[in-house]
């Protein structure tokens, strides 16, 4: 079961078209999270991992995304601007 105390918080710099980068916070699960334990008010994203390197995080993914790095349980939600990903250009483990 996920434990959203217990998870560590994961930072992802996204690159937009316009060159701007935005920084997404959450908590991690290298599992897959299932609907009923996303707490309430949060939103989930699937992260994709490098296709030559699954110990690298690449996307952010609308839904269920294969090549799964984990999940990811944000207090906000992302705006895909019409895309069904966000490259992942910088990633940090914070806690």
């Amino acid at each position: 079961m996920f434990d959203i105390e217990k998870a560590s918080l994961l930072s992802l710099d996204i690159k937009r078209d316009d060159g701007t980068v935005d920084t997404i916070y959450g908590r991690y699960s290298a599992a897959r999270i299932p609907d009923h334990e996303v707490p309430d008010k949060r939103y989930r994203y699937s992260i994709r991992h490098a296709e030559d390197d699954p110990s690298t995080p690449a996307a952010v993914v609308k839904g269920r995304g294969d090549d799964l790095y984990g999940d990811l349980v944000t207090t906000v939600r992302v705006d895909f601007q019409g895309k069904e990903r966000l490259e992942i250009i910088d990633w940090d483990f914070l806690s």
